[in-house]
C-alpha cells in the first residue's frame, strides 16, 4: 500500500475491488442471479435434455 493512501482511500479501493470481484461472480458462474421463473423452467428444461443426451 501507498504511504500516502489513507485510510478512506484503502477503503474505497478494498471496495472497487469487491465489487469488481461480485461482478465477476454474477456474470460468468450466475452467483446471486435472481431469474424470473420462466427462465429457471427454460434451464431446467435444458438440463434435463442435457442429462438424457
Amino acid at each position: 500500500m501507498d504511504k500516502n493512501m489513507t485510510i478512506a482511500d484503502s477503503k474505497n479501493l478494498s471496495s472497487d475491488r469487491h465489487q469488481f470481484i461480485e461482478e465477476i461472480r454474477r456474470r460468468e458462474f450466475g452467483v446471486g442471479v435472481e431469474l424470473s421463473e420462466e427462465a429457471t423452467d427454460l434451464i431446467q428444461v435444458s438440463y434435463n435434455l442435457m442429462v438424457f443426451l
